[in-house]
């Protein structure tokens, strides 16, 4: 079920705790769950409704160049990339896979994936940057 599923069942839970002619227990309960249930899965919505009006390019690259958000790299300073399970995204809270570059001795600028990866496009994508990085 995408995010936007669990927030419609948040939003109906909450209905139905208000709404039905249940028991006070089984009302609360309703009432608890599509609180938490928005709360948990109504950052993902809302970072998901922001990906879709975004520009949709993860990274871009040309023979001497690797552009990440906007900002250009020069080929020659990336000097490793790493894949990270988990890092930080805006100020939501949410964490998302990502590609990290090094790029000299303390700089490293990330490349989150927001989740819309599957398993195979990330490994086909850190295939096709290592070996961009490598062919120096």
């Amino acid at each position: 079920m995408s995010p936007r599923g669990f927030v419609i069942v948040g939003i109906l839970l909450i209905l139905a705790g208000l709404f039905l002619h249940a028991s006070s227990f089984r009302k609360v309960i309703s009432v608890i769950a599509g609180i938490v249930g928005i709360g948990f899965f109504g950052r993902m919505f809302i970072l998901m409704a922001v990906l879709l009006v975004k520009k949709p390019v993860l990274v871009g690259y040309d023979d001497n160049q690797l552009i990440v958000k906007g900002q250009s790299i020069p080929r020659k300073n990336i000097t490793k990339l790493e894949q990270v399970a988990s890092a930080p995204v805006g100020m939501l809270g949410i964490k998302t896979p990502a590609f990290v570059l090094n790029c000299g001795r303390e700089e490293k600028i990330t490349i989150p994936t927001y989740h819309v990866l599957s398993g195979e496009e990330e490994a086909k994508i850190r295939k096709t940057l290592n070996k961009y990085i490598n062919e120096r």
